[in-house]
């Protein structure tokens, strides 16, 4: 019964887009995300372990390609032009005007190895170096 389930999702997410499917991805993330959450919690409860909820150790390696960071940054460019920002998957961990500042600010977080770029606005020069 689970199999043919499986099977009948499958054969649908084939038919899907390319954009279809990263915006799947992006909400099946999230999903784990807030599963494993709720798992931990209910661990936590059940051994009667309490630690700090908002620290986790990493699960995996983030995607080498960076495909969910790419899209935030299509998307919020002109929010954060100018902007130092540090992403993890398509979230928003840290941004300042300094990537100094950017450092402090993502050393107070959990983010486990964030993607660091700074914004360029559309009217400024691409820089090149000293």
């Amino acid at each position: 019964m689970v199999n043919d389930r499986l099977q009948i999702v499958q054969e649908q997410l084939a038919a899907l887009t390319f954009d279809e499917k990263q915006k799947l991805t992006a909400f099946l993330i999230e999903q784990l995300k807030r599963d494993r959450e709720t798992k931990s919690q209910a661990d936590e409860e059940t051994n009667g372990r309490h630690h700090d909820a908002n620290v986790s150790p990493p699960t995996g390696e983030p995607d080498p390609d960076r495909q969910l960071e790419y899209a935030w940054l299509r998307k919020h460019r002109d929010e954060y032009a100018g902007q130092y920002v540090a992403l993890s998957g398509n979230q928003l961990v840290a941004s300042a005007p300094s990537l100094k500042e950017l450092f402090q600010l993502v050393a107070q977080t959990n983010a486990y190895r964030p993607f660091f770029v700074r914004i360029e606005a559309e009217d400024e020069p691409p820089f090149g170096g000293w």
